[in-house]
């Protein structure tokens, strides 16, 4: 799941590489952030109405039937990790160029700061809920969510294919998404460092055509995985992967995007066939598209709304993703992602109905954001402002050995 990144300074901690000039530090988020905010509202949104068709009896249907246009949750997914590899890479890359080093424990604690608090203030609202009897959770489950690990859990029968607590497998099944990202957060930045050291992105472009034939393969191999077959790092990192790429060739990328023919029209086309296109053709091939190279196709298709976001500010779906309803959201985004699965299950003691289930979601989500979120972020940012003072002291190892 996607959370807002901020800038990462040259700052004092365990770091890989050589100090450089700090020239272009922060230069990678100028400019375009509204755009990718206002597409994080975009994903969100995709998973908030998909999921909240669960408090409906036979979904949308009728008046409400528009709504199944942009109720894939899937998707909405997919762009969070496309985003996610896309800025998490383009920040430390900036720091690469900028310092000659990827610092590592300014970055953990950082993500620590940003993901932590309010990820484990909603286990605990739902653990203390199961506790009070409200719902049915297993404490297993509870701590295979806490040690991010919920991705795997249809290993130890926890997932909703398997589990005995299905309320479990509800209310923390959502969990999966972070669990991935936590676990591409630990092998991810010292990989970009050899990558980066060697100028030579062999091993990324790699690794995004190995991933779907691991899926492939285990697909017919451990057929009891097949649930869980894009939420594992081992079978389903490949769109994050694709995030990084563009975020390593944002500038020949930008490139060929402009010297496209026909004006708005092809990016005009990739829009509308991500979001209303494919959700069908991949319903319609169903694993023939999530087992194969489909969901990798997919997200090469988000790394191309992404470059055109970037580099197109007059672009319709530009201007769009700029307005204040789509900023607001895509800002409150990380914390509407989590909140969302306590009201969109019929059976929730503080549900009620569609759609009070999505203002419930949005209330709860905005306390989170300017409660939990915001207060951890001004710290956050003081500690990286206190390790702005330490630039001329790293501890590193140099990039030359």
């Amino acid at each position: 799941m996607l959370v807002p990144y901020v800038q990462e300074s040259c700052s004092h901690g365990a770091a890989m590489g050589t100090p450089r000039s700090n020239r272009s530090r922060g230069s990678f988020m100028k400019n375009h952030v509204q755009e990718l905010t206002g597409l994080r509202c975009v994903a969100v949104t995709m998973v908030v109405i998909g999921h909240a068709q669960h408090m409906i009896a036979g979904g949308y249907s009728g008046l409400l039937a528009p709504l199944r246009l942009i109720s894939d949750g899937r998707l909405g997914v997919l762009i969070f990790f496309v985003l996610s590899g896309y800025l998490i890479t383009g920040i430390l890359n900036a720091e690469w160029k900028a310092c000659g080093s990827i610092r590592l424990l300014p970055f953990y604690a950082k993500r620590a700061l940003r993901i932590w608090p309010a990820f484990y203030s909603y286990l605990v609202i739902v653990a203390l809920m199961s506790f009070a009897g409200l719902i049915d959770i297993d404490h297993r489950q509870v701590v295979v969510a806490a040690l991010h690990l919920w991705n795997y859990s249809g290993i130890a029968g926890m997932s909703s294919l398997n589990a005995a607590h299905a309320d479990g497998a509800w209310y923390l099944g959502h969990f999966w998404t972070l669990a991935l990202e936590e676990q591409f957060y630990w092998f991810w930045p010292p990989l970009l460092f050899h990558i980066l050291k060697r100028g030579n992105q062999r091993a990324l472009v790699a690794l995004i055509v190995l991933v779907p034939l691991v899926r492939i393969a285990t697909y017919f191999a451990v057929p009891s995985l097949r649930g869980q077959l894009n939420m594992m790092l081992h079978t389903g990192i490949d769109p994050i992967l694709v995030g990084c790429y563009v975020a390593l060739n944002k500038d020949a990328l930008k490139a060929r995007v402009a010297a496209l023919p026909w004006g708005p029209l092809i990016p005009s086309a990739m829009v509308l066939l991500l979001i209303f296109g494919v959700p069908p053709l991949q319903a319609k091939l169903g694993g023939l598209w999530h087992a194969t190279y489909g969901t990798t196709i997919e997200s090469a298709m988000v790394g191309f709304v992404i470059v055109v976001l970037i580099s197109q500010k007059d672009f319709w779906f530009s201007r769009l993703l700029r307005t204040a309803p789509f900023v607001y959201v895509g800002t409150i985004s990380f914390s509407l992602y989590l909140w969302q699965q306590l009201f969109s299950n019929a059976h929730s003691p503080v549900a009620y109905g569609f759609p009070l289930c999505v203002i419930e979601a949005l209330v709860a989500a905005s306390l989170s954001y300017y409660l939990i979120e915001t207060p951890l972020l001004r710290i956050k940012d003081r500690f990286g402002a206190r390790g702005r003072v330490a630039d001329n002291v790293p501890l590193q190892a140099e990039a030359s050995k």
